[in-house]
Formats: C-alpha cells, structure tokens, sequence
C-alpha cells in the first residue's frame, strides 16, 4: 500500500540519516544514534519476510552467529515494548509509532534458524516470547518448530512437538507430515 511504501522510505532515509552522523557526535551521543540505528535496520529488515529470511540466513553463517542471533532475536522483541517500539502483532494495531507488522513467517523463520544454529535455548525462549505477546502459532509456526527438529535430528523433541501441535488442535499439513517423514 501507499502508507507501507511511504514508511519504508521514512525508514530508509532514518538510518541512512543515523549512520551518517555516527562518529560526529560525543560517545554518549554515539550510543544513542547506534540504537536507533540499530532499531531501524531491524525494522526495515523484518517489514519483508523475505529480506528476513535472507538476512537471518547471513547472520547464522557468520562466525559470531550465535552472538548475532541472540542481539537480533532480542531487538525484534524489544521492538514491541522498549523504549523504541516500532512492532505491530496485526495491521490494526499499525499506528505511525509502530509501522512494521511483524508476521508470524518472521518467528518461523527466527525458531527454524535458532534450531539449525542449535540454540535450542534460545529458540525456547523465543517461542515462549512469541506466546507472551499474544501470537497463537498456526501450522505455518509449528512447521518451523517441527522442521527444525528434524534438520538437527532431535527425534524425541520432534513427536513431543508433533502431540502439543496436535492437542492444541492445529490441523497439519503436507508440510507438517514431511517433516515428520524426512527423517
């Protein structure tokens, strides 16, 4: 839409203006444009599910991935209640201080990266996180969770995950079943 394009170019020209002015000011100063920056970048980043992908698959093949994913993963959650909230759950809670909707593929791609990078903990965290702020993970989310498992061949998790999915009564699909026969 127009007002999507519109706080995308906002976005856009925020960072570059943030990144330009880093090293001009005192430290204090720095710190502050670097956190805003910082905040931008992963806005601009996770308003596409597909630059997303993309850019969490560059984080997890850096040396410091682990580093990496846990600052991104934190700053996307930061952006729901910390002092610079930008992230919306849904289109109606879009306003002009928190333009970028954060879709559920963003936490499926997030858990399933997690998974493969085999931060485990962290993937924990971050689905109960996501529960926390009210998401109810739909196959799409289970998918991820049961992909990961099998990709790093944690049987047992895999069928703990497949009997929650299924008590909580979400319907799998072709995606949910090749997953649970890939192994």
């Amino acid at each position: 839409t127009g007002a999507s394009v519109l706080h995308s170019l906002r976005l856009l020209l925020l960072e570059k203006h943030l990144r330009a002015c880093e090293g001009v000011v005192d430290s204090k100063e720095s710190r502050k444009l670097k956190a805003w920056s910082n905040v931008v970048s992963t806005a601009r980043v996770v308003r596409s599910p597909a630059i997303f992908k993309r850019h969490l698959k560059n984080v997890a093949e850096d040396k410091d991935a682990p580093a990496k994913l846990d600052a991104l993963v934190r700053l996307i959650f930061e952006g729901f209640d910390g002092p610079l909230a930008w992230a919306a759950r849904t289109e109606d809670e879009v306003s002009t201080t928190r333009p970028v909707v954060v879709e559920e593929k963003i936490w499926a791609y997030t858990i399933h990266t997690l998974l493969v990078a085999r931060l485990d903990a962290l993937a924990q965290e971050t689905w109960m996180l996501i529960l926390k702020l009210g998401y109810t993970p739909s196959v799409t989310m289970w998918n991820a969770l049961l992909e990961g498992y099998r990709d790093t061949f944690q049987l047992t998790k895999l069928r703990n995950a497949w009997r929650v999915m299924r008590s909580q009564g979400v319907e799998p699909d072709a995606t949910s079943y090749t997953a649970l026969i890939g192994l």
